[in-house]
């Protein structure tokens, strides 16, 4: 038997240790910077308070943590543990029903969460982890026989399960991990973590770090689920060690890992079957001569990692298979037959196993606990633990991976029981049968459902309702309709070896030809070899969230085209596809390029802009500041990015100049631009200052004849905690540009050489737009507005005299609304935003009683695919007119909504300062109400760091509208996560603050009542 380490202490222990000896111990890397091991612990003495002083709160209480991907998380996992309890992570992208489920089976004392997370049904105390007015408290000092935290893992019965898992097991895996991966143990060795907190492999990638073996980079979501861009994250940061199953490790092959090598020393993987000739690949690349490939086995139940083999370049050449390898300290392995007796070298039996690792059992499963942690008769006393897994040891004592005794299968890692999936189906529709199988493929693989049903179901329906119940990596891409029944065996159990040999793929040859035969080939590639119809969608295929990274990867080297990664898990078609790269191509080449010079005519947003910053004293109004809270920032290399970013995007040197009565752009070479560094970290308070600071900056009008038309300012307020202030002129950018402009630096920052894709200057732009024939444009607007719209007057008086004095409200809309919405919207076949229109319209004809409605709409205004990465002013405002019935039903209204808004889109090129010359008495807008959703989450890939893109939870920080308005009302929608931001400007010189507060009150309960009014389907009532 391997021999057992003796476990005397627990990791709080060996924390609180740590933190005396080396307190300034990078021990977090996140998206905000870094965090030393002295800091983290004070924050998390500060949750461990909260918890302790809840009412009824008492040892080994579980704790539920619905937490962002960032510090917060490893801080809440050692509060709960500092106040005595057991954590439970929870994650944030699971259905609200297994939420719900997961928390009211483990009877949590308490959720730890924070903004922007979903809501649960949950009536306990909720704690916001942001909450750091609150006094610590002394240690809890736990046992080894304590409860440490509980994971769920897939269910046999249709139910996850709770493993128990106590303070000894884990302080073992601790130290026994220690001499194989982290024999270095200092700041200076850095690991990634990329799996989600949900993964029992974080908990020993936390607690290692925790105890001081290495720094822990977290990586947002986006960036571990773009390889090419994980990458360059480990090139960038020099890191050390990366934790990966499989199937990533093949996709981060793929996309330049070699870069990697000079500071790479160690890949630890596992969770999937390693294969040789993955290895063999691996070490084919001389760079990687020293480097250790670490194989890790082990299921929840056995604390994380049980058996572990080390393989070096010098082993490859005397391999046959990867072995599981040999037992980690404090375990010991058996292979036992059907009667559970102890089987020789070679023969093949179960894996189970024992020792000082193992789990409690399972949370509420007595009889599920009972079957699989049994008696240990071989030593005579104590339990072994049955894996499922077939194995036997070779000759040379390494423990070999043979199969599955039951039909758990592991997809992206984690353990799947199939009958779960199978039962959360049937509880979908009853009446249906359902079998669901795993069909391996060499990067990940495809989960496939069979239904047995008289008529074939609506398949598009089923898999929504799944996506409602189940896991991401649990829901099936694909779905096959078997007829009335489902084969079974001469005993009446599904027959899945039968099932399989339906999978023959009998469906039409992809017609490959040209260019469209190379995509289609790639296609197949990802799919596993699949030749399908082109018409049939990616998922509907089997795809996957493996098969789909690969896919907008290759995409992107091999043809140079962007596809998001939402795209194609919108379930996105070969045919689509290709029609896509076609379009791109097609664009690219016809778009007329600007006659060549430094000296072009500006475009119509440009005039306008221009002419509306030399009215009065209020030209810094289009001035356009982007404020970030970041991490630690390196201001030499702020600066050499955004001089990167002025050679790329030739509108960062523009100017605009009056001649011969023309306005022109004139675009400049060789300039440099404003660029301050403040360090306010002695101030007293450097948060004030730094707003002060932003503000009066923001309001510092520009010479628009003089290039650069921005300024970037640094206020340094610690080491780890900067802000970012770039101020722009609108006529450089709007907020699709500036999300464009953020991803870029984004990259660059990161790796100086990066390769971006090609992008088409501003000026071609302005170039389409004064040659375009925009007459038919011309006719829409004209029965859009015929008869001329009224005002929509709104039902107060303004007590100011200055008509562009203004103000702003602000409130959030929760996530459980927010779902609400994106629900209705996928049930309507609408957008979020047409649903959140159709509400304000309502609310603007309940205030004025007018049925009439006539209000603005920003639009990006970007007319080719071409222009999609060019930074400038697109943006267009344009009218959107509804005619509100008094018996109006919810159904019509979005119907309408949704449909002016499609046909909106495609006439939205017009100026509107041309159209409003022609059409509109007077020559103003045809509006005073504007509404404006401000997404361009879609434009960006989401590299959060060090600048996040999305604006959202930024807007507490900084009031973008400078006390002044443009219009009487503006409904300003920021998607935020989970969640919206609403911000509602208003003029004073028509609305008083307390309305606008009511009004935007009264608009989020309306929502509430609307969507929850139509979630009912009551849609053939009226509102």
């Amino acid at each position: 038997m391997t021999p057992i380490i003796p476990v005397s202490d627990t990791v709080v222990h060996r924390i609180a240790e740590a933190c005396v000896r080396i307190p300034d111990h990078p021990v977090i890397i996140d998206h905000r910077g870094s965090v030393k091991l002295s800091q983290l612990w004070q924050a998390a003495t500060v949750l461990a308070g909260q918890l302790s002083r809840l009412p009824g709160f008492t040892r080994e209480d579980r704790i539920g943590l619905l937490l962002p991907r960032d510090r917060s998380m490893p801080s809440a996992m050692l509060a709960c543990m500092l106040a005595g309890g057991a954590f439970l992570p929870l994650d944030p992208s699971w259905p609200t029903e297994r939420l719900n489920l997961i928390l009211e089976d483990a009877g949590c004392r308490a959720l730890v969460t924070t903004a922007g997370m979903p809501d649960p049904a949950w009536s306990g105390p909720r704690i916001d982890i942001a909450d750091t007015g609150q006094r610590p408290t002394a240690m809890v000092q736990p046992t080894p026989a304590d409860l440490a935290y509980v994971i769920y893992t897939s269910g046999s019965t249709g139910r996850p399960k709770g493993v128990l898992m106590e303070h000894g097991p884990l302080a073992n895996l601790v130290t026994a991990v220690k001499g194989i991966l982290y024999r270095e143990a200092n700041a200076d060795y850095k690991e990634i973590l990329s799996a989600p907190f949900v993964f029992d492999v974080v908990v020993q990638q936390v607690f290692s770090a925790l105890t001081g073996a290495c720094s822990l980079h977290i990586v947002p979501d986006e960036l571990r689920q773009d390889p090419a861009a994980l990458v360059s994250y480990i090139e960038h940061h020099q890191i050390s060690q990366i934790n990966v199953v499989v199937s990533h490790l093949a996709l981060l092959l793929e996309n330049g890992l070699i870069r990697t090598a000079p500071w790479l020393r160690r890949i630890v993987t596992g969770g999937e079957a390693l294969p040789l000739p993955l290895v063999r690949r691996l070490f084919a690349e001389p760079a990687f001569a020293h480097l250790e490939l670490v194989n890790m086995y082990g299921p929840a139940e056995n604390c994380v990692d049980s058996t572990c083999f080390v393989i070096k370049a010098d082993m490859i050449a005397t391999l046959d298979r990867i072995p599981l390898g040999r037992a980690l300290p404090g375990t010991e392995v058996l292979i036992l037959g059907e009667k559970e007796e102890i089987l020789p070298s070679g023969a093949t039996g179960e894996i189970y196993l024992t020792g000082i690792a193992l789990a409690r059992g399972y949370l509420n499963r007595p009889e599920t606990t009972a079957r699989t942690f049994v008696y240990n008769h071989h030593a005579g006393s104590g339990v072994m633990y049955r894996t499922g897994d077939l194995g036997c040891f070779s000759a040379n004592g390494m423990l070999e991976f043979r199969g599955r005794r039951d039909n758990q299968v592991k997809i992206a890692g984690q353990r799947v029981e199939l009958e779960e999936i199978e039962e959360r189906l049937k509880s979908i529709n009853g009446l249906y049968q359902f079998a669901a199988l795993y069909q391996q493929r060499e990067h990940g693989g495809r989960l496939i459902a069979f239904v047995a049903a008289d008529a074939p179901p609506d398949f598009t329906r089923l898999r929504a309702q799944a996506i409602q119940l189940l896991p991401s990596y649990m829901v099936p891409g694909t779905f096959v309709h078997l007829g009335p029944a489902l084969p079974l065996t001469h005993n009446g159990k599904v027959d899945r070896e039968m099932l399989i040999s339906l999978l023959t793929d009998s469906g039409p040859e992809v017609v490959q030809q040209g260019a469209s035969g190379t995509v289609a080939h790639l296609w197949q590639e990802v799919l596993g070899g699949v030749k399908a119809d082109p018409h049939v969608g990616f998922l509907a295929l089997g795809g996957d969230s493996i098969a789909a990274i690969r896919l907008v990867a290759a995409m992107r080297s091999r043809f140079q085209s962007e596809v998001s990664l939402e795209a194609v898990l919108s379930n996105i078609t070969l045919a689509e596809l290709e029609q896509q790269l076609m379009e791109q191509r097609t664009i690219s080449a016809e778009l007329a390029c600007a006659p060549p010079g430094d000296d072009y005519i500006a475009s119509s947003a440009q005039k306008r802009l221009w002419y509306l910053t030399q009215l009065g004293d209020n030209s810094h109004l289009y001035n356009v500041p982007v404020y970030r809270e970041t991490g630690e920032l390196d201001p030499a290399r702020v600066h050499a990015t955004m001089h990167q970013l002025m050679a790329r995007h030739p509108a960062l040197r523009t100017s605009l100049v009056l001649r011969d009565n023309q306005l022109r752009q004139l675009i400049h070479d060789d300039i440099d631009f404003p660029f301050a560094v403040d360090d306010l970290s002695a101030a007293t308070d450097s948060e004030a200052q730094a707003r002060l600071i932003a503000a009066e900056e923001s309001r510092r009008p520009f010479e628009l004849a003089h290039a650069p038309l921005f300024r970037l300012r640094l206020l340094r307020l610690a080491q780890d905690r900067w802000h970012f202030l770039l101020v722009l002129h609108h006529c450089q950018a709007d907020g699709w540009a500036i999300s464009v402009l953020l991803e870029e630096f984004n990259q660059l920052y990161h790796n100086p050489n990066a390769k971006l894709a090609a992008v088409r200057p501003y000026v071609d732009f302005a170039h389409w737009e004064q040659t375009r024939d925009g007459s038919d444009d011309m006719r829409f607007w004209q029965d859009v507005l015929t008869p001329p719209p009224l005002p929509i007057v709104l039902p107060s008086s303004g007590i100011s005299n200055d008509s562009a004095s203004g103000g702003q409200v602000r409130l959030t809309v929760k996530p459980k609304l927010k779902q609400l919405i994106d629900s209705i919207a996928q049930h309507h076949a609408v957008t979020p935003a047409v649903i959140v229109l159709s509400h304000y319209l309502i609310l603007l004809n309940r205030l004025t009683l007018q049925h009439d409605l006539c209000v603005g709409m920003g639009v990006a205004n970007r007319p080719h695919g071409a222009f999609d990465r060019c930074l400038g002013c697109f943006v267009n405002v344009v009218p959107i007119r509804i005619k509100l019935a008094e018996d109006a039903a919810l159904t019509s209204i979005y119907e309408q909504v949704g449909r002016q808004m499609r046909e909106t889109l495609l006439h939205q090129s017009l100026p509107l300062d041309t159209m409003a010359a022609q059409l509109v008495p007077g020559g103003g807008p045809p509006f005073n109400i504007l509404f404006a959703w401000q997404s361009y989450e879609k434009v960006a890939n989401g590299q959060q760091s060090p600048l996040p893109v999305v604006i959202g939870d930024q807007l507490e920080r900084f009031d973008f509208s400078f006390g002044q308005a443009k219009f009487d009302l503006s409904l300003n929608v920021y998607p935020n996560g989970e969640a919206l931001e609403l911000a509602l400007e208003y003029s004073t010189a028509t609305v008083v603050p307390a309305q606008a507060q009511r009004w935007l009150h009264a608009f989020l309960d309306l929502m509430d009542r609307l969507a929850t009014h139509d979630h009912q389907e009551k849609t053939h009532e009226t509102v």
